[in-house]
């Protein structure tokens, strides 16, 4: 057989027949396939879409709507237009109720009358207004002359602006006569004057805890400041008044937070959290790196005490030595750097650190989703925020139950805990996990043994709002003055913010406090600065003119 001669098989001629026959249908079933694989793609987009609208709605309504923590309706008023709006407020009263009755009459007059505080306060002086001699005619006879029967009182409020002085400090210098005249060498004794709180500088104690009280309480900046100043004839710079501030803290405010932070790592509950700031000057870090500021607080039931620690990071490190010497229970967010602390100490043996969630997180991840969901208050949003808010009221009624009372109130707590969570396993079948509310659920999931921990006797404090009211203050001083110029300066704030915050939680007075701090520090011997318990807030060898402690706190 000669191999060069190609074979051809029986059933070729019957192949192309079939094959095109057969076209139509592979070519419709093609069709079919892409269509599915479109359908797929363009459900997928539209899913990418809705979850996108959802977080711009989202970011709008934080940016422009109400807050979610706010239960408040009322318009929030721009600085300028405060007053008008009020007499708007008052018009529009007047043209919905008509003329007021004498009763309503009344009411106002009661809501005008002085308060307690001017009627109680002690006058600095009297200004009596009387009728010239010549106006005491009686105008009904015009014979008789007008004779005072009696006195009216009001108390009004002055102001006396501020004022520096320029003191002249003068140091006797002392020697023997006799020894001169008997030409011994002669010993030269000086009187002792008291040590200034930024060293050789002309700064008093007033002058800088009054910068320190309106830079870290009132929020005015240092720039700002200067501008006051030269209007007084005062010509001092922002940097002067910077290092005055600086070297006063490391001198006479650092060592009296540092006994303030061993205090605070005694309690046996602990509120943490962390905030950003930006500091320009950081070794080996750009300026535009962030920074944080750590916060931590004692419990509402404990001693309050605040202390804020600037960090150049948020890692897990940071917090530990943050925390050195502290067992107990940490109420915080989930962020993952606590539960690494928490983790590491039970595995090399450390003291032990239990985790306390914070429902006030988890309940505003399910209020986020309540601004997105359309329909009536039934939506499972909703539905998850009455829950949280149930839990709030079991949980604040068994802490304050008597003591007779309080196993069968945290026998609810416990199964309100336990119907709220089987609750949201339920949820997690109907909701997309990408959603707002799909991550909602899926938060309180993750949390679930942490948030437990918070609804327990001991704690106390079924959220982490306690430190977040304090992270406050910082935030809006930083709206101020933006940034801090160096480590320095960021751990300086953090000093001055903690003696704040601490004075004010304990009903003492901030800037008389701090005064007190710098005009006494300075002149302690080194063995009384090793303990300076006796000066923290709450001490009662604090002198009268600061304020007494147990007082209600001062206000923001």
């Amino acid at each position: 057989m000669n191999p060069s001669r190609r074979t051809t098989s029986p059933f070729i001629p019957y192949t192309y027949p079939l094959l095109a026959a057969a076209k139509p249908f592979l070519k419709q079933l093609a069709t079919q396939v892409e269509n599915r694989r479109l359908k797929q793609e363009v459900t997928a987009l539209r899913l990418e879409v809705a979850l996108y609208k959802e977080r711009l709605g989202l970011a709008n309504q934080q940016r422009f709507g109400r807050s979610a923590d706010d239960p408040s309706d009322e318009v929030q008023l721009s600085l300028f237009d405060e007053p008008e709006a009020i007499a708007l407020e008052e018009a529009v009263e007047l043209i919905i109720e008509g003329p007021a009755s004498p009763t309503a009459k009344a009411k106002r007059k009661r809501v005008t009358e002085q308060p307690d505080w001017l009627s109680e306060a002690e006058p600095s002086r009297t200004v009596r207004s009387a009728l010239p001699e010549a106006e005491r005619t009686c105008p009904t006879c015009a014979d008789g002359t007008l004779a005072c029967f009696h006195v009216e009182v009001t108390k009004e409020l002055l102001f006396i602006p501020a004022r520096y002085e320029v003191v002249r400090r003068e140091r006797e210098v002392y020697e023997c006569p006799a020894c001169k005249r008997a030409d011994r060498d002669n010993t030269i004794v000086r009187a002792p004057v008291p040590e200034r709180p930024a060293g050789k500088a002309m700064a008093t104690a007033s002058v800088i805890s009054h910068l320190i009280h309106d830079k870290y309480r009132m929020g005015v900046p240092l720039h700002r400041q200067e501008k006051a100043l030269a209007d007084q004839g005062i010509p001092i710079s922002r940097q002067t008044m910077s290092n005055w501030i600086l070297e006063a803290t490391r001198r006479c405010l650092l060592p009296v937070v540092n006994a303030l932070h061993r205090a605070l790592m005694q309690e046996p509950v602990l509120h943490m959290d962390e905030t950003s700031v930006q500091v320009l000057r950081e070794p080996g870090r750009s300026p535009s790196s962030t920074s944080y500021m750590w916060v931590m607080a004692s419990t509402k039931e404990a001693t309050p005490m605040v202390v804020y620690a600037y960090r150049p990071s948020r890692g897990a490190d940071v917090a530990d030595a943050l925390l050195d010497g502290f067992s107990g229970t940490l109420y915080c967010d989930g962020y993952r750097a606590y539960r690494r602390v928490a983790e590491d100490r039970e595995r090399n043996g450390g003291p032990p650190i239990l985790l306390a969630g914070c429902w006030a997180h988890l309940r505003r991840t399910f209020t986020d989703a309540t601004k997105l969901a359309k329909g009536s208050p039934t939506s499972i949003a909703h539905q998850g925020v009455a829950h949280v808010n149930r839990l709030y009221h079991l949980a604040e009624a068994a802490w304050l139950a008597a003591p007779a009372k309080q196993e069968a109130a945290w026998i609810k707590v416990s199964e309100q805990t336990d119907t709220w969570f089987d609750w949201v396993r339920t949820q997690q079948h109907f909701i997309l996990p990408k959603s707002i509310l799909g991550k909602a659920l899926q938060y309180a999931v993750n949390q679930e043994p942490f948030l437990r921990q918070a609804l327990k006797p001991e704690t106390q404090a079924i959220d982490n709002n306690l430190v977040e009211r304090h992270i406050r203050p910082f935030v809006i001083g930083r709206n101020n003055w933006l940034f801090s110029t160096s480590p320095a300066g960021a751990t300086a704030s953090a000093a001055i913010y903690s003696l704040i915050e601490t004075a004010k939680a304990n009903g003492v007075n901030p800037e008389a406090y701090v005064t007190y701090l710098l005009e006494t520090i300075p002149n302690l011997t080194p063995e009384e600065t090793e303990n300076l318990d006796d000066y923290l807030p709450w001490s009662p060898q604090l002198p009268e003119h600061v304020g007494s402690p147990g007082r209600r706190p001062v206000s923001p």
